[in-house]
């Protein structure tokens, strides 16, 4: 006997809610596949500091699930992917800002000391995911 229209939608609903469940998703469909930060730098390819920066922040928050980081996990990241950090440390994380891919959060600190924290912002996850594309 064939299925009715209503029984096919709810089985449907139910493949789409437990695809979504699992999280964020690879390019090559798997969820998962960036289990570390190493595979997703290799996989994203980010050239300069600031993308390298801006692809931290996206792994932090998206993969890794924070809600915010610092220079401290973005140095934490950059450890993990074994990747040799900027030269400058906090120029990166600013010029991300004010290109509009982070947004501050939570208030503003000077020195050397500061524990800034930011998140990222629609246009930073869109640059990541699309694999730092010049638009």
């Amino acid at each position: 006997m064939r299925e009715s229209i209503e029984e096919r939608i709810a089985k449907l609903e139910r493949r789409v809610a437990a695809l979504e469940s699992r999280g964020p998703v690879s390019p090559t469909g798997k969820p998962g596949d960036y289990s570390s930060p190493r595979e997703f730098l290799l996989d994203r390819a980010p050239t300069t500091d600031y993308d390298k920066t801006l692809a931290a922040g996206y792994h932090i928050e998206i993969i890794s699930g924070q809600e915010s980081f610092d220079f401290d996990d973005i140095e934490k990241f950059y450890a993990a992917a074994k990747e040799a950090a900027p030269a400058n440390r906090r120029d990166p994380p600013y010029q991300n800002v004010k290109k509009g891919y982070f947004r501050e959060v939570g208030k503003r600190q000077v020195g050397m000391k500061a524990r800034n924290r930011w998140a990222l912002t629609n246009l930073g996850i869109q640059r990541v995911e699309s694999g730092f594309q010049k638009k």
